[in-house]
């Protein structure tokens, strides 16, 4: 099995180049059902590096999809 994090090590020290190792783009849209009305988009790029993982790379997706979230309290 490839390692992926050790391929980008081996890269950083054969050439010196340390550049993003995993990255992860959304792009969310929310309609209205029956006139389909855009109400919500979100769009998202999140960046690793060495050490980085993919579970890292979805948390921080998570969490600022959910601050950006347009919730209405029901009153």
């Amino acid at each position: 099995m490839i390692s992926y994090q050790g391929v980008a090590v081996a890269v950083g020290i054969l050439i010196g180049a340390w550049g993003s190792t995993n990255n992860v783009t959304t792009t969310i849209n929310i309609h209205e059902a029956k006139q389909g009305d855009l109400i919500w988009k979100y769009d998202y790029v999140a960046q690793g590096s060495v050490g980085s993982s993919p579970e890292n790379l979805v948390n921080a997706l998570m969490r600022n999809a959910s601050r950006k979230f347009p919730y209405n309290e029901k009153k």
